[in-house]
């Protein structure tokens, strides 16, 4: 596979605010063929849907199918709550990662997941942010430059 080919085509981004905003419209640039669902409260899903950043909606992570990659992008309590409902739906070879500033939780989370769940998870922390938070302040430039 080379870089310009995605390595995932259908992925889910729970969290839409500026991290998880940011990571979809980066995607979408680089490869707009990748189809993005959000999850998130109906007003964000309305504005990321309006926006163009995004190809479906989902208000629970119940409502996923056919994902291959979920970022969860939600404060990390949450995202540790939702860390065993998505790897329950996510299909065979789907990987998790999350964006979360801290890993302790998430990880003993995902340590006590069933069998191969366990090693779909793939902790992450995104280098970047910005003074003000939300989806209205994400931009696909947000972590250029950052490792």
């Amino acid at each position: 596979m080379s870089p310009d080919e995605p390595a995932f085509h259908n992925i889910a981004i729970v969290g839409f605010g500026l991290i998880g905003g940011s990571i979809a419209l980066a995607v979408r640039e680089r490869w707009p063929s990748i189809r993005i669902t959000a999850v998130d409260r109906p007003p964000v899903l309305a504005h990321a849907a309006g926006s163009g950043a995004i190809d479906r909606t989902a208000q629970h992570v119940a409502g996923l199918s056919g994902i291959d990659l979920v970022i969860l992008a939600a404060p990390v309590e949450q995202n540790v709550r939702l860390l065993p409902d998505v790897a329950a739906i996510l299909g065979d070879g789907g990987l998790i990662t999350d964006v979360g500033g801290t890993k302790r939780d998430i990880v003993n989370a995902a340590c006590t997941l069933p069998g191969a769940r366990a090693s779909s998870f793939v902790g992450g922390h995104p280098i970047g942010g910005a003074e003000q938070g939300g989806f209205a302040f994400a931009r696909a430039d947000l972590f250029r430059g950052r490792r």
